[in-house]
């Protein structure tokens, strides 16, 4: 029974329960997330056994998600981490340096620009898909610190919605690469045109030298952060320091960290991960006083200072490029400057193998956001045996309360000092001269430069180093004891962690301005997962959060609701079509990048074909459901053939519009809203004109209402390949302005939405109103005989005999798969049939058909064994039932996830990486149920495919053979490729490495949020 006594089979709809943590142990062990998750699974605080009813089996209330499992584990944290605050907090050493507390008063005066100079790759006209990590967590020093992130002419709809910016990230556009060029230039503003002119060289040859340079290896722009100070002078007029770092860097609470005394008594500081036995400036972050004399200590590097005449030799073939070091050159010439004082401090947190990183790698990241959403705070767990367990014992708000660290909260109280009396250091060239043989000491720098660089007698992980007019010093320093062992630093550069990261891994970091219930995430290799206030005793918020997610979904509805021309309505979220390997060097697998980035704000691409008056004003955006429909088509260039088959697919997606539309009863509105991407590929000026007209008021359009209520667009290429079906999957749905949306219905197989799918989908909705976190499994039928092509309940139920269950025995296109349906093959068959059994038989308990209230262990027994089938599927062992599931879920899924701060949207997106109608189909609704989402079946709502709807999207060729494309160039292209499993890559190590990925980052998930 559900909440109030309500039998689930008598309009709650067939509960699929809760995972038992006896499942999520088993995935665990399959190997699906590692030490991360098996080291948090041994600090876990899991009853020991779960509450049970009289007849044995688990409790399974929604009201309460996790039930009597949240409740125990509640109870046994609270002991716990009382336990651990009474025993094992450490608030450190309170003494304070004098007059510290006088000199943080006078701080005010003192703002670092840390300036970072942008350039895309030509494949890839956007940011970094880690992005949002950066700028996020940068907000977090906003007391402290702007960041100045100056960019060529991104378009505007691939830069971030200017709303869910931190105020102290500030995006600069220079029109154009040739302008970043100029700026670059300056370095040269003291060699005259005649001395230009002795190397055949002058100011306009050499900005276009650099700007060719720049555009091809825009990696070169690290060459230039010596001179930052000097290059962008006129943006630095009003900042008293000036900095550089990289975009892969997670930002802490870096102004906490920064002191007085760095500000004011040193002329550069720069951060390090602990390898001061190599005495340089960091690229990820050095700042410098904004003074001239600071401003123009890069002239001693001549390939900065005299520029041109290294391009003069690179145009001449004289010498090949090779790319020049900043921390070499620079930090050489530092070394070598008599009147300066530097500081080279360990402040650094890094992913890098050997930096003593390994706390991150095993138990993840966290990053704290704080009680107002206001804060950065960075922190993985301590070395010690038992330091994972305590860190599942720290509240994630813990640097907010003086009882649990109060030497944190006190911002008089150092962070970190120097003790003892400073020692001199022996460089290299103190031990071995100026021409004796030594090995080197770092692989990045030359070796030119290591003979001052490198030093001898200085501990790593211990010492500060400290340059004072031309003689280095030593000096240990102490560290705050954080609470329960942690370790936290101003930032966390994950240097390898970047070259895998993907934007669907990272998707719940993006727009977490709009939730008021993030606490903060944990980041690990596999991506970003939200953390909420107090997942173990925060009571349930879910009519809060609803009311949250309203505000934010009116924030973003324009004024101009209506008009096809606006989409500021739209979401900002950025999505890719295509992807390919990119190797990154030695034997690691290539990662996999995208190389057609999307959004809806692309108006150059996207076309908005109609928008309803009511489409994104719905009457009710919390009951209402929006149907979000995709197809896609790859065009043969037979004119002919390839109308006859676009006409049939839209024939078959407009069917579902116009039954979502119906209108039930005694209800006062036209039915549901519904969204429909179409993307064309090998499109010509007459396709593109044809959908136009096909969706535009008028003669036509009177005769079909249902856009009226509808959002329909179109993706125009001229490309001949198919795209990631899921990335439109992912547009569709996010597009939607109501809470509930059903996705996942595949027009390219001829599948209808039934007749009144909409009036059972809103009653779910309504039922379920109050409680965030559910999904709903609509099944798919094949109709062997020919009836309308939207086919009504009780049409289906009175004659299943004429009913396929297995779509693929219907199918225009036979797609061959390259094993034998047999052995694990046969799991998926598995889960479809009793997700359909299960419908079957709430549909008819629903509609009086059937028996009544259906017995309770009955359903119990037949819904665990598919949950337990769907999780069985993330098993490394299920591989090919897993890669080649046939059908595509449809799924009615909650906007609001079931912990308090996640979205669906974000926290389980379909991969957008796994493209093709048949690659990896259950990954998602195995995720749902891996995270806790109560997922159920909709009773009284399907799809269907009749003869009329298949033979639309089915053309018979001449030779009898029964196809839905063509081969072009190689590859199979089918309408939405229907048959091409897996199709965007050929190395399928690749495939099985992203498709891992995928289950170990909600493996992760699943294991946090328990």
């Amino acid at each position: 029974t559900g909440p109030g006594g309500r039998s689930r089979m008598a309009g709650g709809g067939g509960s699929l329960s809760n995972t038992s943590t006896r499942v999520i142990a088993l995935c665990l062990a399959a190997g699906l997330i590692g030490a991360f998750g098996l080291s948090l699974i041994v600090g876990s605080f899991l009853p020991d056994a779960l509450p049970t009813t009289t007849s044995g089996r688990p409790h399974n209330k929604k009201k309460k998600r996790f039930s009597g499992l949240r409740r125990n584990i509640g109870e046994k944290a609270k002991r716990i981490k009382t336990a651990i605050r009474d025993e094992f907090i450490h608030r450190g050493n309170h003494k304070k340096r004098p007059g510290l507390e006088e000199d943080r008063k006078g701080r005010g005066k003192h703002r670092i620009a840390i300036v970072i100079p942008y350039l895309s790759s030509a494949s890839d006209q956007s940011f970094p898909p880690y992005f949002d990590l950066f700028v996020q967590s940068a907000g977090g020093s906003a007391a402290l610190i702007d960041f100045l992130i100056f960019h060529t002419g991104l378009p505007s709809h691939i830069l971030p919605d200017p709303t869910t910016l931190p105020s102290n990230v500030k995006l600069i556009d220079l029109q154009s690469s040739t302008r970043l060029a100029e700026l670059l230039v300056r370095v040269t503003d003291r060699r005259t045109d005649e001395s230009l002119a002795t190397n055949d060289m002058d100011r306009t040859k050499l900005v276009g030298m650099i700007t060719k340079a720049i555009e091809h290896h825009p990696y070169i722009l690290v060459e230039y952060k010596p001179a930052t100070g000097h290059i962008f002078a006129e943006y630095l007029t009003e900042y008293s320091h000036w900095g550089y770092s990289d975009l892969d860097i997670i930002w802490g609470d870096t102004p906490r960290w920064v002191t007085q005394e760095e500000l004011t008594d040193w002329d550069i500081v720069t951060y390090s991960f602990g390898d001061q036995d190599r005495v340089y400036l960091r690229g990820q972050f050095t700042f410098h006083k904004n003074i001239d004399r600071i401003n123009q200590l890069w002239r001693g590097c001549e390939y900065l200072s005299q520029a041109d005449v290294r391009y003069s030799k690179l145009m001449k073939g004289s010498e090949q490029f090779k790319l020049e070091s900043a921390e070499g050159c620079y930090s050489a010439t530092v070394l070598n400057t008599s009147d300066i004082r530097v500081k080279y401090s360990v402040k650094a947190l890094t992913d890098a193998e050997g930096a003593g990183a390994e706390s991150a790698n095993i138990y993840g990241l966290y990053v704290g956001l704080g009680r107002n959403r206001d804060r950065s705070v960075v922190w993985t767990a301590g070395k010690g045996e038992d330091d994972g367990h305590k860190l599942l014992g720290l509240p994630i708000d813990w640097f907010e309360d003086s009882d649990t660290a109060f030497g944190y909260t006190d911002v008089n109280n150092p962070l970190q000092w120097e003790v003892g009396e400073r020692k001199k250091i022996t460089s290299y060239r103190d031990k071995y001269g100026d021409d004796g043989e030594f090995k080197k000491c770092m692989y990045w720098a030359p070796k030119t430069y290591q003979r001052d660089i490198c030093a001898i007698n200085v501990d790593w992980f211990k010492d500060t180093v400290m340059l004072i007019n031309g003689e280095l010093y030593k000096q240990r320093f102490e560290r705050y004891a954080f609470p329960n062992n942690v370790v936290s630093y101003p930032f966390f550069h994950f240097q390898e962690w970047k070259r895998y990261f993907r934007r669907g891994q990272l998707r719940s970091v993006e727009g977490r301005m709009a939730v008021d219930d993030l606490a903060g995430w944990v980041i690990s290799e596999n991506g970003a997962t939200p953390f909420p206030q107090d997942i173990t005793s925060r009571p349930d918020s879910a009519m809060a959060r609803i009311s949250q997610w309203v505000e934010a979904q009116e924030r973003g509805v324009s004024s101009a609701a209506g008009d096809v021309e606006a989409v500021t309505s739209l979401p900002s979220t950025k999505y890719c079509l295509r992807f390919s390997p990119h190797k990154i060097g030695g034997p690691k697998l290539p990662a996999v990048v995208c190389d057609e980035p999307v959004s809806w704000r692309d108006e150059g691409t996207v076309v908005i074909l109609a928008a309803g008056e009511g489409w994104s004003g719905w009457s009710d955006p919390i009951t209402d459901v929006t149907l979000a429909l995709t197809a896609q088509i790859v065009l043969t260039g037979n004119n002919e053939r390839d109308q006859a088959l676009l006409d049939g697919l839209l024939d078959v997606a407009e069917s579902s519009m116009a039954a979502w539309s119906i209108a039930h009863g005694d209800e006062q509105m036209k039915g549901q809203p519904s969204i429909f991407l179409l993307h064309i590929a090998g499109a010509t000026r007459g396709f593109a004109e044809r959908v136009h007209q096909r969706f535009q008021k008028g003669t036509d359009g009177a005769s079909k209402p249902y856009l009226d209520s509808s959002l329909v667009a179109a993706i125009f290429s001229e490309k001949r390949d198919a795209v990631s079906r899921n990335a439109l999957l992912n547009m569709a749905a996010e597009a939607s302005a109501t809470r509930w949306v059903v996705s996942g219905l595949e027009v390219e197989r001829g599948l209808v939405i039934s007749k009144e799918a909409s009036l059972f989908a809103r009653r779910i909705a309504g039922i379920h109103a109050g409680v965030a976190g559910s999904a709903f499994v609509v099944p798919q039928f094949g109709a062997s005989k020919d009836t309308a092509a939207a086919v009504s309940v009780t049409e289906l139920l009175r004659d299943m005999s004429s009913i396929q269950e297995d779509l693929s025995y219907l199918d225009c296109a036979k797609c061959s798969v390259d094993v034998e349906k047999q052995g694990d093959i046969r799991v998926g068959d598995v889960v479809v049939q009793k997700i359909n059994s299960l419908w079957k038989d709430a549909t008819k308990s629903d509609l009086g058909m059937g028996e009544i209230g259906v017995e309770t262990n009955a359903v119990l027994e037949a819904t665990d064994s598919i949950k337990a089938l769907l999780v069985q599927l993330l098993h490394r062992g299920q591989s090919k039932a897993f890669r080649h599931f046939d059908q595509s879920p449809i799924i009615m899924i909650d906007s609001l996830g079931p912990i308090d701060g996640s979205i669906t949207s974000q926290v389980v997106p379909a991969a957008e990486e796994l493209a093709g109608s048949r690659c990896y189909n259950a990954l998602r609704l195995a995720q749902l149920a891996m995270l806790g989402y109560n997922l159920e079946v909709l009773p009284g709502a399907f799809a269907a495919s009749t003869k009329s709807t298949r033979k639309s999207v089915c053309m018979r060729e001449q030779d009898g053979m029964a196809t839905t494309g063509a081969a072009v160039g190689g590859k199979e292209l089918v309408l939405g490729s229907r048959c091409s499993a897996c199709f965007m890559y050929k190395n399928d190590d690749v495939l099985r490495s992203v498709a891992m990925d995928e289950r170990a980052r909600v493996a992760e998930a699943a294991v946090l949020w328990s």
